[in-house]
């Protein structure tokens, strides 16, 4: 059953939605079209490692991810009854340090997250057989890498203790999934609070305390409405991309206040 508070958001989050539709999904719009133009230029260029290609992929990456900080500035906008514009898109920039430095920690606490697991995967099982299994089911192609589970092959896997193995995948699953629920509003402190990126990640912390279950509860929901968007054949992102970015935004300020 749906906590009645994560179904408020969603209610108020579709009502905010409709009446700025247009707004909303035109610069959503936008900052697609930009990210897949400056991709699309980035990945015909990576056979040819040269100073100039490194310099344009490096600068139309942090060129996204500034355009991704000013949309959040936009949906937060947009909850206090007003309105962003293109301008608006491009007023974060200065915040991609912040930004940069906080992924980068959060990257390392995700590692130490996951590290009680695989030590038991480790005694469990014989991990560079494990290792050399995924990898093998990459495939390089020019421009592009793709994930082959049909390359799959089990058969070199050793698993000495088939329990302890499975038990160090969930640990390893649930060390991921509370670690990235307790921080994944660092982004938005960025923006909202223009805190530095230490201080992001633990007013993140601190706002999610004691709401782990209420967190997983809207992670479920929002999954399955952009699974909903990807059946349309793929259209319906476009409707449901903006709709979980007001969802997450309104989910942001009610933690903030303490609501929840």
């Amino acid at each position: 059953m749906i906590n009645s508070k994560i179904k408020n958001i969603f209610l108020s989050s579709g009502e905010l939605y409709v009446n700025n539709i247009f707004h909303v999904t035109s610069l959503c719009l936008f900052v697609i079209m930009v990210s897949m133009i400056c991709n699309t230029i980035g990945s015909s260029t990576i056979d040819q490692i040269t100073i100039q290609n490194l310099i344009f992929n490096l600068s139309s990456r942090l060129f996204n991810i500034g355009l991704s900080l000013g949309l959040i500035k936009i949906f937060l906008l947009l909850n206090n009854n007003k309105q962003g514009d293109i301008k608006t898109l491009f007023s974060s920039f200065d915040l991609i340090f912040h930004y940069f430095i906080s992924t980068l920690i959060f990257g390392i606490i995700l590692c130490i997250a996951i590290l009680p697991g695989l030590i038991i995967l480790g005694i469990s099982s014989d991990l560079s057989s494990l290792f050399m299994m995924l990898f093998n089911t990459f495939q390089i192609i020019p421009n592009n890498m793709q994930f082959n589970l049909s390359t799959l092959d089990t058969s070199d896997f050793i698993i000495h203790n088939q329990l302890l193995f499975i038990f160090g995948i969930i640990i390893i699953i649930i060390n991921l999934i509370w670690t990235t629920l307790r921080l994944q509003f660092y982004r938005y402190a960025i923006v909202d609070q223009e805190c530095g990126s230490v201080m992001a990640l633990k007013n993140s912390y601190a706002m999610t305390e004691g709401n782990t279950y209420l967190l997983l509860q809207f992670l479920i929901v929002l999954i399955i409405i952009n699974l909903l968007g990807m059946l349309f054949f793929m259209i319906g992102l476009f409707v449901t991309i903006p709709f979980s970015m007001i969802c997450m935004t309104q989910l942001y300020l009610e933690m903030k206040r303490n609501i929840l």
